[in-house]
């Protein structure tokens, strides 16, 4: 019995390096390894409310991944609704697309009523060679007392 969970254990172990590297590395090019990691990248999402409530809302991605042809950035002011759920706010959604590997985007939404908000930010990179891969960042929630 002992022998047997010995060799499943090496078999997971095993099997968990080969699926370890198989998502660590996208691409070769001229034995150049390319690795498609946007955790990697500096970004944040942030929300600040002003005393006349105002939501800034930031949006930050910087990388020096020189294989990077553009970011699509969706930026969205969600209010939370209850259960922890977020709802968009009606016209506070914003789409821009950058070509470069950083950039800051800012925008504004006037006359927000009482609640909790968050700024839901979604970077869409795409390398040269067409590949794409995106991530969803959270900015922290703040309140709006009315």
């Amino acid at each position: 019995m002992k022998k047997v969970l010995s060799i499943l254990i090496m078999f997971i172990i095993v099997a968990s390096y080969f699926n370890m590297s198989s998502f660590a590395y996208d691409t070769v090019i001229d034995d150049e390894i390319i690795v498609m990691d946007i955790n990697s990248a500096e970004k944040s999402s942030n929300l600040s409310i002003d005393y006349n409530n105002k939501a800034t809302c930031n949006s930050i991605f910087s990388d020096i991944n020189s294989n990077i042809y553009k970011i699509k950035v969706v930026q969205t002011l969600e209010k939370h609704w209850a259960f922890g759920v977020f709802f968009a706010v009606n016209n506070a959604s914003w789409e821009r697309t950058f070509y470069t590997d950083s950039l800051s985007m800012t925008n504004y939404k006037y006359n927000l009523e009482g609640g909790t908000y968050r700024v839901k930010t979604t970077f869409i990179v795409t390398l040269y060679n067409g590949q794409t891969e995106s991530i969803d960042v959270y900015s922290s929630e703040v309140v709006v007392y009315v």
